[in-house]
């Protein structure tokens, strides 16, 4: 156990049981993606952190007009366009539209690290994981020696 004192008069103690984890390292080859966005991470941590509220999934609506995250569940509906300003780089394959649902609790998760660097760089494509990057050397993501980088598969629609 680990024990530590904060400046107040609390006293907290941690005991973590070890865990040997029997699995292969999955390889993700690098590849062409549909769709690139690049946009300030707090500001989309926060709103994946308000849609979590209304569902336990999140759908981008991409489309060369709107950037969309959707949420929609038994506690209602939330739909935020990011808007023009808030982003800081939008590449989209000619004449394709992506509509993808990822479990909110993995994105949520990966929003956790959004205070590494000011901004998220998120990639997709139909039928693909989407793939989430902080650079934290400031490089521009394709440059950066020194990242974060998740993979989040899209829900199948049975």
């Amino acid at each position: 156990g680990v024990e530590l004192a904060g400046e107040g008069t609390v006293t907290k103690v941690w005991e973590l049981p070890l865990v040997d984890l029997d699995s292969e390292q999955l390889q993700v080859p690098e590849s062409e993606y549909s769709a690139d966005i690049s946009c300030r991470s707090q500001m989309f941590a926060k709103l994946v952190s308000e849609m979590a509220i209304f569902s336990d999934s999140l759908r981008f609506d991409i489309s060369e007009e709107t950037i969309a995250l959707v949420a929609s569940g038994d506690q209602g509906k939330m739909r935020a366009e990011i808007k023009e300003e808030d982003i800081n780089e939008f590449c989209l394959e000619e004449g394709v539209t992506l509509a993808l649902t990822l479990g909110i609790s993995y994105v949520a998760g990966i929003c956790a690290f959004s205070k590494l660097a000011d901004d998220v760089y998120i990639q997709c494509s139909p039928e693909a994981p989407v793939k989430f990057q902080y650079s934290l050397d400031e490089q521009a993501p394709g440059e950066s020696e020194c990242f974060m980088r998740f993979f989040v598969a899209p829900k199948i629609d049975d």
